[in-house]
């Protein structure tokens, strides 16, 4: 069990340091992004292949998808956007969080739903 996880890491370690390698120089921090998104996606699914063996995982794969969804949407929305001066961070920041989260509500993600059964005092 030790070495698949250890051969899962090592994979995602390379994609990461070859996509960084040649994205990096072309589209800078964009670049880095990309790699790092594939990166973590790979190691994602040869977790699951691995992981599947020994739980059930079909029940988990709708609610990755759900997150995968809220992520482009976040993205799609922080794109769009131009703050100004010292607060662009941290409104983006805020606006990213805050756009994250609603998709995930309008989603009805597992860890999103308690919120919306809240009884207001």
């Amino acid at each position: 069990q030790d070495k698949v996880l250890l051969w899962t890491n090592l994979a995602a370690l390379a994609s990461s340091i070859l996509l960084s390698v040649i994205l990096i120089p072309k589209f800078k921090a964009y670049g880095a992004v990309a790699a790092q998104l594939v990166s973590y996606g790979l190691l994602m699914f040869l977790s699951y292949i691995y992981g599947r063996r020994y739980y059930r995982m079909s029940a988990i794969l709708p609610e990755i998808a759900k997150c995968l969804v809220a992520g482009f949407v976040m993205y799609a929305a922080l794109s769009c956007y131009n703050g100004m001066g010292y607060l662009r961070l941290t409104s983006k920041i805020m606006i990213g969080a805050s756009v994250y989260g609603l998709v995930l509500l309008a989603l009805r993600h597992k860890m999103a739903v308690p919120l919306l059964k809240l009884k207001r005092n």
